[in-house]
């Protein structure tokens, strides 16, 4: 590498190392204590369950070994959980030792800080393949592009592994790439990214076609055996990959829960969580128009791709672009006939390898003017245009994202409405540690942690059965669940109907504040608490319920 080279390979770590500790503001926010991770974002407080059991203490070591790899969330991969358990356990350790509150913010910030480093890692690998750190320009246009895009800057907002996926999925793309046809280490390096990415996340098992694409295009190298061994080899390396970072296959006593998560997984996929949802193409453009852009653009952007596969000047960038359409195309097609379940994140393994196209050689000759025709420079510097106008968007629209994390805290729904339920209602419970109340609450309302509260929570809806169980003092209700399961149409477009039954019977009594043994006590627009018959609650000038926070 020459020293040019090794100048701008210093300005991309910089640019990366920038752009990681940008976010750590906003992600220090909503995190004072475990249940606060629930009101902004319930997969957190999910996970951060699971880490806490993966990280206790066990008797002995078998058990704690056991604890690691049964970590019993298996909507989503080993790799993910482990690599957030490694960071993890010494936070826990230092702040636990210390006895000092503050590991939930501290851990929390660490953890979500991953996904910014991820993305950025992927943005840097996508940079250095277009440019081969040959360009400075060239290098930070594309990096403030992919990295300006709405849907990952809030993906880089939150702990969650699709920022993990996404870089997996590019360094497969690279290796491809980087092989140059040759079916050699770096062939072999593309099956083992791609089978930690399907371990992680299951997309990765889309890459068949780029794999296909590329033997394909191997064929004046290497004869058909040597093409037929390459291609077994690529899906031996690549399921030792999957069964290797998936060491919970190897529990017989965790089979059960492990099938019942991926079944459960591919059916609230296909036809969405709980609510029906829609298939089709017409969701899809909505999310690409929200969290990546104008749809127009990303159809110019595909046909750059295609060009590029067809006219760059260096094979490699003709291997790359050939790679980046084999991986869109099949799953795009899959998402459109299968998926009813939207989200902007899903779509970026796919769309920002696509995206760095804007980095294509083939582009930046053509603006440059080499070549020596003039309409297909005017047709480069329009295209261009239009990339600087949506990336003038896009940072409108980051902005926006950012500050309403960064300030998600202030004036909040659900903690106004717990500071409601303390003063008005928990003021008369005494303060002393035999004081004990159970509390059931719906899913993204707020119950600090207390040694006083007993919290019962029901994931997305609840019914009288739940109540039954659970027995409480005290029930608090979000409002857009009883606007949701009251509704007369809310049994027909639920994907389970007998949950749905008895989630709306539930909230159609509690609209009509008719709960068994439970009267209203405090309503808002935001939430409604109910209080066991029978319980005294309400107004005093004692001192507020006493709450410990970790």
């Amino acid at each position: 590498m020459t020293q040019d080279r090794k100048l701008r390979a210093g300005v991309l770590a910089l640019l990366c190392s920038a752009y990681v500790l940008a976010f750590a503001p906003a992600n220090l926010t909503g995190a004072d204590d475990v249940n606060m991770l629930g009101v902004f974002a319930l997969d957190e407080f999910g996970q951060f369950g699971k880490l806490w059991k993966m990280t206790s203490p066990a008797p002995s070591a078998a058990e704690a070994l056991y604890r690691f790899i049964a970590y019993d969330y298996y909507w989503y991969g080993f790799p993910f959980f482990a690599l957030s358990a490694a960071v993890f356990w010494p936070l826990r350790a230092i702040y636990l030792a210390a006895a000092e509150p503050g590991l939930t913010t501290a851990a929390a910030l660490v953890l979500r800080e991953l996904s910014p480093l991820f993305t950025a890692l992927a943005i840097a690998i996508l940079v250095a393949l277009w440019t081969r750190l040959r360009s400075l320009p060239q290098m930070l246009a594309t990096f403030a592009f992919l990295a300006a895009l709405p849907a990952v800057v809030e993906n880089n907002l939150w702990w969650h592994p699709d920022a993990m996926l996404l870089f997996l999925m590019v360094c497969a793309i690279a290796g491809l790439s980087l092989d140059r046809s040759r079916l050699g280490p770096w062939f072999y390096a593309a099956a083992l990214a791609c089978g930690l990415a399907t371990a992680t996340k299951s997309m990765g098992l889309w890459f068949f076609a780029a794999v296909a694409l590329h033997l394909l295009r191997a064929r004046s190298q290497h004869r058909l055996p040597q093409l037929a061994l390459a291609g077994a080899g690529f899906a031996f390396a690549m399921t030792l990959a999957i069964l290797a970072a998936s060491p919970h296959f190897f529990l017989p006593s965790e089979w059960e829960e492990i099938a019942a998560a991926l079944l459960s997984l591919q059916r609230d996929t296909h036809v969405g969580w709980f609510t029906k949802g829609q298939i089709g193409i017409a969701p899809w453009v909505a999310k690409l128009r929200s969290g990546f852009g104008w749809a127009t653009l990303w159809l110019a952007l595909t046909a750059l791709c295609v060009a590029t596969a067809r006219r760059a000047h260096r094979v490699e960038h003709r291997d790359l672009a050939a790679t980046l359409l084999a991986w869109l195309v099949p799953i795009s097609a899959y998402f459109v006939a299968h998926v009813g379940m939207q989200h902007e994140r899903y779509l970026l393994p796919m769309l920002v390898p696509l995206a760095s196209c804007v980095g294509s050689p083939l582009l930046w000759d053509r603006l440059a003017g080499r070549g020596g025709q003039r309409a297909p420079r005017l047709l480069a510097i329009a295209f261009v245009a239009a990339l600087c106008l949506q990336w003038g968007f896009h940072l409108q629209e980051d902005a926006r994202r950012y500050h309403a994390v960064l300030h998600r805290e202030d004036g909040h729904p659900a903690l106004a409405f717990w500071q409601r339920v303390e003063s008005e209602l928990l003021a008369d419970l005494p303060t002393d540690s035999g004081a004990h109340l159970r509390v059931f609450r719906d899913q993204y309302l707020y119950v600090p942690p207390s040694r006083q509260l007993e919290v019962h929570i029901r994931w997305h809806s609840t019914s009288h059965a739940d109540i039954a169980e659970a027995r409480p003092d005290l029930i608090l209700l979000k409002r857009s669940n009883l606007d949701h399961f009251a509704a007369p149409d809310a049994v027909a477009r639920s994907t389970d109907v007998e949950q749905a039954e008895r989630a709306s019977r539930f909230y159609r009594d509690a609209e009509a504040d008719a709960i068994p043994g439970y009267r209203l006590l405090l309503e808002t627009d935001f939430a409604l608490a109910y209080g066991r018959t029978g319980l005294q609650l309400g107004r005093s000038q004692r001192a507020p319920l006493r709450v410990a926070r970790p």
